[in-house]
């Protein structure tokens, strides 16, 4: 009886690290869920700009590269005024460094910074439109 008492103990301790460790599992499970959730969602939004969005990223990486900060943002307008009489949707806070950061890894964008990049948005922007650039003369 003792023996089996001991068996029974060790069983319902099992168990109870089993139920535990389940419960924990699915906590995850549902983390993990409204994270893709949210994921669907902004892959959703993206599909709706993908065109406009790749025309913006295209145009200001081949024709923004020599402008200075102001004239680069009253480009990306001509460009955004451009699309919308086309009736090609964009995203409407449209960034190249989001645009790009999306694509790319952090460490990229981390490197840059130890070498001595400084982390303002026109700065990264010379960064992407340089490493996305060919130059033939």
């Amino acid at each position: 009886m003792e023996r089996e008492r001991i068996d029974l103990e060790h069983e319902l301790d099992n168990l109870e690290t089993d139920a535990t460790n389940s419960n924990a599992m699915l906590s995850k499970l549902k983390e993990e869920k409204y994270r893709w959730g949210e994921m669907s969602e902004k892959l959703g939004d993206a599909k709706l700009y993908i065109d406009g969005n790749s025309i913006l990223t295209a145009s200001m990486i081949v024709y923004a590269g020599s402008c200075f900060e102001q004239q680069r943002l009253e480009l990306l307008k001509i460009f955004q005024n451009q699309l919308t009489q086309l009736n090609i949707k964009f995203n409407k806070n449209y960034s190249l460094v989001s645009m790009v950061s999306m694509n790319s890894n952090e460490n990229e964008k981390f490197e840059w910074h130890e070498k001595g990049l400084p982390s303002d948005e026109f700065s990264q922007e010379n960064a992407i439109i340089t490493l996305s650039s060919k130059r033939t003369c």
